[in-house]
């Protein structure tokens, strides 16, 4: 009898890969050189460019914004760091819109950090721009209070000069 059921893994990247498709979110598995060695095929959509095939392809080939960042994954591989995480990077469209995401590598086995790395790449894009929107409503606020208060200082001043 021959066993054709799937690897825990593979059980495992197709778990995961549905759950992407209710959150935007996707993932890879970085071999210990940083070879994208698994990925879901989502994980195209938050590539640089999505025509290149990521599997074979080193990470850095694929999300530009970790170029300069592979100390802090080989930091994770030695067991000297749990996670490595770049939050709120930026991305234009080319059609004018502007998308955020946010990276997290972490140790593919806990125990063995130096078997390879796990890499969730989520777009925080809503989140984000509702961040930006909130601080930009609290800065208006504020020069809007500065407003108030000074118009009160100058009516406490008239009605003095009244009395």
């Amino acid at each position: 009898m021959t066993n054709h059921s799937p690897s825990f893994g593979t059980l495992m990247l197709r778990v995961l890969e549905y759950l992407s498709l209710e959150r935007s979110f996707t993932l890879a598995v970085l071999s210990p050189d940083l070879i994208v060695v698994e990925s879901t095929e989502k994980f195209r959509d938050f590539q640089g460019d999505p025509s290149i095939v990521p599997i074979g392809k080193h990470v850095s080939e694929l999300i530009w914004e970790l170029v300069g960042s592979e100390s802090g994954l080989k930091e994770i591989l030695d067991g000297k760091a749990e996670i490595f995480s770049l939050e709120n990077i930026n991305r234009d469209t080319g059609n004018g819109s502007i998308h955020y995401l946010s990276l997290k590598v972490i140790p593919l086995i806990m125990e063995r950090p130096e078997d390879g790395l796990l890499l969730f790449v989520e777009d925080t894009t809503y989140t984000s721009m509702l961040e930006q929107q909130l601080i930009q409503d609290r800065n208006e606020l504020r020069l809007t209070k500065s407003s108030l208060s000074k118009a009160n200082e100058e009516l406490l001043k008239l009605n003095s000069l009244k009395s």
